[in-house]
């Protein structure tokens, strides 16, 4: 059976959901929000970057890949909620 990365993917953005829906519940302030965006986006960064440029890396990877892409997810949705606040929408 040939690995899938459709479906570290599909469970990247569950995290990705999870992790912001608790991040909103846990009502943390927004620079505090926005230093674990820039964390968990450092992280993800860091984990993927390795695996870029190797011949079927990704696929081999998927826990990995997966995770990379929940965290940058994640750290992309924290570090914008200034951003958010800024437009009046709800962080």
């Amino acid at each position: 059976m040939t690995p899938n990365p459709i479906v570290a993917i599909a469970i990247a953005c569950g995290l990705i959901f999870l992790g912001a829906y608790a991040a909103a519940k846990i009502d943390l302030s927004v620079a505090s929000r926005a230093a674990v965006g820039a964390v968990l986006l450092v992280g993800g960064i860091a984990l993927i970057y390795p695996l870029i440029g190797v011949g079927g890396a990704l696929e081999a990877h998927q826990i990995r890949f997966g995770t990379a892409v929940a965290l940058i997810g994640l750290g992309i949705n924290q570090l914008a909620a200034p951003l958010r606040l800024a437009l009046g929408r709800p962080v």
